[in-house]
């Protein structure tokens, strides 16, 4: 099997992570950044290949996205090249169908089909003194496309409001309810199976619970109700591998946010669960349940009776 990983760099950890788990299984494993992807349509064929070996990406089985919030339009495209092809795209029916990417869509999303978010607001125009009134100080303030806690403010003052929207040349922003913690939940599911969760504990006097902020990590466990949250969640994204960020107050869970492209570092550390390994499993299946579905299809296909 030939599995292509789109990455940044070739050196990002995940990604080689990714590439080790595939080779150790057999698989012929390649990343491709995607500053190397050359799209084209010329006389009347359309053609996406990879620089500079110049070969076409559907000649592979399977394709993994890596650190791709930058490109939603370029996934949507690699996605549906992929399964026009027959390649299996891991999250490609989400990528394909609507991608919910950013924060703003994601807490749609879920707050119409029943999910428990935190409370929350958008605004695209600058009414400080309403969003306070609505949630009072402190309050959350976070980028809708931002990433590994870049983008999130803790907002303490009414004049506070203003800071983040004058560094930003897009001024989207979600607004939530302070909840106060130390600590939120990493859930990670691969297919309809939940590997596990960890907790992520804020450095002292950090609000942020990201790996990429400081914080510390820890074996979690995931509870039947947490577990039944987190299969829901990859149902509802149609998702084939997340990474669900939720917290706990009250015995209640609430949902900060699903990541399409979770790392998963951390995680592995706190369980010895082989993210990648697992990764590379499912897709071996769906590669399979594929190459089955064309021989039933195929016309030379016969039944013995």
């Amino acid at each position: 099997m030939r599995i292509l990983i789109f990455d940044q760099t070739r050196h990002f950890m995940t990604g080689r992570t990714l590439l080790r788990a595939g080779k150790s299984r057999g698989h012929e494993v390649a990343i491709v950044r995607y500053r190397d992807l050359e799209i084209s349509g010329v006389n009347g064929k359309l053609a996406i290949r990879r620089m500079p070996e110049g070969d076409d990406i559907a000649s592979f089985d399977a394709f993994i996205y890596r650190n791709a919030q930058k490109y939603a339009s370029l996934l949507r495209i690699l996605a549906d090249y992929g399964e026009t092809h027959g390649v299996f795209v891991l999250n490609g029916r989400a990528t394909r169908s609507s991608f919910d990417r950013d924060k703003l869509s994601q807490h749609y999303r879920m707050a119409s089909a029943g999910f428990p978010v935190v409370p929350w607001a958008y605004y695209l125009a600058t009414r400080p003194r309403k969003i306070a009134r609505t949630f009072g100080l402190p309050l959350i303030m976070k980028g809708i496309h931002g990433s590994h806690g870049l983008q999130v403010h803790r907002i303490d003052r009414v004049s506070q409001i203003l800071y983040p929207l004058q560094l930003s040349e897009v001024q989207e922003f979600l607004f939530e309810r302070y909840i106060p913690i130390t600590f939120d939940y990493r859930v990670v599911v691969v297919g309809d199976k939940v590997l596990g969760a960890i907790r992520r504990i804020a450095k002292p006097g950090e609000f942020r619970t990201n790996v990429a902020r400081g914080a510390s990590v820890e074996l979690a466990e995931v509870k039947p109700t947490l577990a039944q949250m987190a299969r829901d969640i990859v149902k509802l994204f149609k998702l084939d591998y997340a990474g669900i960020d939720v917290i706990e107050k009250n015995g209640r869970y609430f949902i900060l946010e699903v990541n399409y492209f979770a790392q998963f570092q951390g995680f592995v550390k706190a369980t010895e669960v082989n993210v990648a390994e697992m990764v590379v499993r499912l897709i071996e299946e769906e590669v399979m349940k594929r190459a089955e579905k064309q021989v039933r299809a195929s016309p030379l296909a016969v039944t013995v009776a």
